[in-house]
């Protein structure tokens, strides 16, 4: 099951830029917590549209129980995503101290 970023989404740790949250659905996130290792996410996400496929730029922020940033932003990384069909967005922290996350996603510039 996929839902729209723009219905009430438990999934707060996702967030579309630039007015692109009609157009992207977003399903559970697998998160690997193996004890002494970094965070690593995984995100299944799907393009909306009908025929069209989206490019799209997506970067991850880790941050503290606090909700403080542990380590720089991440970079804009690119994809292609093809219209309904579903892709993962992974990232993975680079710091133990990283217990959350946040996933921004914007058109491809």
């Amino acid at each position: 099951y996929t839902l729209s970023l723009h219905d009430a989404l438990p999934i707060s740790s996702v967030v579309a830029l630039d007015g692109l949250q009609p157009y992207i659905g977003v399903s559970a996130p697998v998160e690997d917590r193996t004890p002494g290792q970094p965070l690593s996410v995984q995100v299944p996400v799907r393009a909306l549209t009908n025929g069209a496929e989206l490019n799209v730029q997506y970067r991850f922020y880790w941050l503290s129980d606090q909700q403080v940033p542990v380590q720089e932003e991440g970079e804009w990384r690119y994809m292609r995503m093809p219209a309904r069909a579903q892709v993962f967005m992974s990232g993975n922290a680079l710091d133990t101290r990283a217990s959350r996350w946040r996933l921004e996603i914007r058109p491809a510039r």
